[in-house]
């Protein structure tokens, strides 16, 4: 018992679905390449595990309402220091010493706190003037982080959600005027994000080098994926999982095998599974990716949804998965696993309540 609740099934469930899967991959280390050294990938795997369980022994339907606003807090200094480093600079072009080249962590930081606040905001009743200030501000330092992924993927969460909640907004027919009242009110929730998205976007194309990027991804993607390096880490993966489809190739083996180095990965975590544990570990990952969502779609099915307060926590989570979709070794993802879990609980212990 935490907090006066008991653990939902549905989170245990979750949690056990991770321990198969960091075990199978453990046990994938019997068949792996000779001579690679797995020490990293344990220690890694090992650490995914933990916090899986630490999530599940000392969270509470309290603890998961506290973590979103957790986010967007952590996530305003880090919105000053991108402020600061182009006051620095004196200029908006982006090259240089701005962020130098580690702008994807600032970024993915930014993303989840313009995420968190940016659906707190549609979907809380008590709405604060700080998380009316503190959203903006964070979409405005995401547009200048240099980070692609980090903005169309948290711009993209926040229409998808926009599109859900006017949806589920009822409409009045008790008169023609509450009629009117409900639908301008679905109008105007669709008008306010996407004029939102269009100012983050027009913002974005005001900094040299993150326009010259987004130019090249969305009107020349082959080039993008070409010169990034991803579309040959993706394009030999691929053809090496054909080679060994069901076992893979041994824990360790992902970065080889994508035709990089040892320590290296594919930047894609349903690549980087397959290649390690073969299409056991793929299906596995596939299906504690998708285990959220499913279990949300389940209980709207069923009309058991009567809130939309997982809505955050949802959201933040499906702003990881296209983050470890497109770049990082997913092994370190263990804020992936912790924010998976603390999505599972929100949606049973928030999504059947009333609000």
């Amino acid at each position: 018992m935490k907090g006066g609740h008991s653990i939902p099934r549905p989170v245990r469930f979750y949690v056990a679905g991770w321990a198969v899967f960091v075990g199978w991959l453990m046990m994938s280390s019997l068949w792996r390449i000779q001579g690679i050294d797995i020490k990293q990938e344990v220690i890694l795997l090992g650490g995914m595990l933990a916090v899986a369980v630490a999530a599940l022994l000392s969270l509470s339907s309290r603890a998961v309402k506290r973590i979103t606003p957790a986010f967007w807090v952590v996530s305003l200094p880090v919105a000053v220091f991108i402020f600061v480093q182009y006051a620095r600079i004196g200029s908006l072009r982006g090259y240089g010493e701005v962020l130098g080249g580690y702008y994807l962590v600032p970024a993915r930081v930014l993303g989840l706190g313009a995420v968190s606040s940016g659906l707190s905001l549609l979907t809380s009743r008590r709405r604060s003037l700080f998380l009316w200030i503190a959203f903006p501000i964070l979409l405005v330092a995401l547009a200048m982080s240099l980070a692609r992924g980090a903005l169309i993927s948290t711009l993209g969460i926040l229409l998808l959600a926009a599109v859900f909640l006017s949806v589920r907004l009822p409409t009045s027919r008790r008169t023609i005027w509450t009629w009117i009242a409900s639908r301008l009110k679905k109008l105007s929730l669709g008008f306010v994000i996407i004029a939102t998205v269009g100012l983050t976007v027009f913002l974005a194309f005001q900094v040299e080098r993150t326009a010259v990027r987004l130019r090249r991804m969305f009107f020349s993607f082959g080039q993008e994926l070409e010169s990034g390096g991803r579309g040959a880490l993706w394009e030999t993966a691929l053809e090496n999982i054909m080679e060994a489809p069901l076992t893979g190739f041994g824990l360790g083996s992902s970065g080889l095998m994508a035709g990089a180095h040892e320590a290296y990965y594919p930047h894609n975590l349903f690549l980087q599974a397959w290649l390690d544990g073969g299409l056991i570990a793929f299906l596995l990952l596939f299906a504690l990716i998708a285990f959220p969502f499913l279990l949300c779609m389940w209980y709207l099915v069923k009309g058991e949804i009567r809130s939309t307060l997982w809505v955050p926590q949802l959201g933040l989570f499906s702003f990881l998965v296209l983050e470890y979709l497109k770049s990082t070794n997913f092994y370190t993802g263990r804020l992936l696993i912790v924010v998976g879990v603390v999505a599972v609980w929100a949606v049973c212990s928030f999504g059947r309540t009333s609000t």
